[in-house]
């Protein structure tokens, strides 16, 4: 069975970003469960971050990571957004509705939602400014074009 090949390629640049936000989500995440890690900065801006911040850094991570992959295979943004929604409709419900293995706290389903809107304005981003189109070479490879 053969790879499928994307239709697009990310610029360089893009990588590099895409990389490093989610590598402070990692950061994040590590200040979350270890509280000797945590950046003493951020709690002071936003006192209770870490209280709150796993919704943030799973809903961010879960929409990053599918929206690359979509606008790789060349989808619309629209199906980002909608994958988004799904997430803080999923976010809201639990936080509301379900107290399995969890309390009721809106400020999570919150903190979700701007993991979100903060994945889907760097996705957009990436629709906008950092995709390059690839070609496919005689191997059926896929090829990004150097223009």
């Amino acid at each position: 069975m053969k790879a499928r090949s994307t239709p697009y390629a990310l610029k360089p640049w893009a990588m590099i970003a895409y990389f490093t936000l989610l590598a402070l989500t990692a950061l994040a995440f590590l200040g979350w469960t270890q509280p000797g890690l945590r950046i003493v900065d951020v709690e002071v801006l936003v006192p209770g971050f870490y209280a709150h911040t796993s919704n943030l850094l799973l809903s961010c991570t879960l929409v990053l990571v599918f929206g690359l992959v979509r606008l790789l295979y060349g989808a619309s943004l629209w199906e980002s957004a909608a994958f988004g929604g799904v997430v803080i409709a999923c976010n809201f419900s639990y936080e509301l509705f379900l107290t399995l293995f969890n309390t009721r706290d809106v400020t999570d389903a919150y903190f979700g939602t701007l993991g979100v809107v903060v994945a889907l304005g760097f996705v957009a981003l990436l629709k906008r400014r950092g995709l390059r189109p690839t070609k496919l070479s005689a191997d059926g490879a896929a090829v990004a074009n150097q223009s």
